[in-house]
């Protein structure tokens, strides 16, 4: 569920790019322990996400942001649709994160 969550806040309006998916395969099972397939994923809502991690850490929640924000950061050109969703999702985390801002300086 929470690379569901991560992959929907930075998909692109085509969908996740060959490299963004690679790299959250990659990630998720060194962080978990599981793997994850995110060819055919179902999206899903900053506030659907927000419920699946409620009852996780602000440390947890932080670092999906930040995972969300390495998956956008590396969309060339990387879009603010993207970028505003990332913030919409990190609000509905109830985290702050700063990187936010940078990342939207290079949309």
């Amino acid at each position: 569920m929470t690379a569901r969550g991560v992959a929907s806040a930075v998909a692109p309006p085509s969908g996740l790019t060959d490299l963004q998916r690679a790299l959250l395969e990659a990630l998720f099972p060194a962080m978990t322990g599981h793997p994850v397939h995110l060819a055919n994923f179902e999206p899903m809502t900053a506030t659907e996400m927000g419920e699946v991690l409620r009852r996780r850490n602000l440390q947890f929640r932080t670092r999906g942001v930040q995972v969300m924000l390495l998956a956008a950061l590396i969309l060339r050109p990387l879009p603010p649709i993207v970028v505003d969703r990332v913030a919409e999702f990190a609000r509905e985390l109830c985290v702050d994160e700063d990187m936010i801002d940078v990342a939207r300086g290079f949309a």
